[in-house]
């Protein structure tokens, strides 16, 4: 858990105009090897409101 992230949802971590990662945001917060990782995610591209689980 990155300490101030607690209760950050995962679509601050998606562009808002199309349903991707926002590589910018994912390289200031994440190791380059997690920002792989992740990256390869596949994204929904149906409108769910996000949850913390």
């Amino acid at each position: 858990m990155i300490k101030g992230l607690e209760l950050k949802r995962v679509c601050y971590l998606m562009t808002k105009e199309v349903a991707c990662w926002d590589e910018n945001v994912m390289e200031a917060l994440f190791s380059p090897m997690d920002v792989i990782v992740i990256m390869i995610i596949s994204l929904s591209t149906t409108q769910v409101e996000d949850n913390i689980i």
